[in-house]
């Protein structure tokens, strides 16, 4: 603990740089890249986009369900405007080829890329609370089960690029 601040440590290995590179993380904080950088570091494995169809799988589909249709529960929600087929691809689409790359606390990472106009609805309950303009894309681990969520872009206000410093 550093003034007050708890710091973690992990490390991610750069093929291109031949070493390890250690990143200080502040306990909750997350780490951004630019579409040009994580591609150049090889931050994310090429996504295969055939993969992401929401039909394919049932975690898939379950996954698309969740976030385009009305919601039923109590908790938190975003649910995209268009609950397309098409339009799910394409913001899974849009964000693996030009989307930003965020590294969580935990490691894992994940895709956003702004849409700019309202691409769905918060609800907290069956209230909704927030528009939405970025698309965010999970990159698990395990291959086939990429999908996707809208979020809002006011978390990225400000937020930089931590290898070249550009605004994410």
């Amino acid at each position: 603990m550093i003034f007050g601040v708890t710091f973690h440590f992990f490390e991610f290995f750069l093929p291109e740089i031949s070493s390890f590179a250690i990143c200080r993380v502040k306990e909750g904080m997350n780490t951004y890249y630019c579409n040009n950088c994580w591609k150049a570091l090889g931050l994310v494995s090429p996504i295969d986009i055939t993969s992401c169809n929401p039909t394919g799988r049932s975690y898939l589909l379950d996954k698309f369900e969740k976030h385009t249709l009305p919601p039923t529960g109590s908790d938190y929600i975003s649910v995209y405007d268009d609950a397309t087929i098409d339009a799910y691809t394409e913001n899974i689409e849009l964000a693996c080829a030009s989307g930003a790359l965020e590294i969580d606390h935990k490691r894992r990472r994940n895709l956003l890329y702004r849409r700019n106009v309202q691409i769905g609805v918060g609800f907290s309950g069956l209230i909704p609370v927030s528009t939405l303009d970025t698309v965010k894309v999970v990159c698990p681990q395990q291959t086939g089960s990429v999908h996707s969520f809208p979020v809002g872009s006011s978390a990225l206000t400000n937020t930089v690029c931590n290898s070249c410093g550009c605004r994410i």
